[in-house]
């Protein structure tokens, strides 16, 4: 069997059995644009992660690389972000 990517809308899965193509409709069910009002609601504590899940502690690391900071709001609302440290 060769397979090879077949266009489909946005919203639809394809499956490509040969000759035969079945489309599989797919409900979205995440949520796209969270948002956090962060100017009322202020970080009060960050911990750093590895991109492996390792936690570092709650001081920035000093060696460059990419981490994920997350920060817990006054209001115990969790928020998460990449960030890059430069080589020093």
């Amino acid at each position: 069997m060769i397979l090879r990517e077949v266009p489909v809308k946005t919203g639809e899965y394809a499956k490509d059995a040969g000759s035969e193509i079945t489309f599989i409709p797919v409900e979205s069910v995440g949520i796209n644009n969270p948002s956090m009002d962060t100017d009322n609601d202020p970080v009060v504590y960050s911990s750093y992660y590895t991109l492996q899940g390792i936690k570092l502690g709650s001081q920035l690391p000093v060696t460059g690389g990419i981490y994920i900071e997350k920060n817990t709001h006054k209001s115990n609302k969790v928020s998460a972000r990449k960030i890059y440290v430069p080589q020093k």
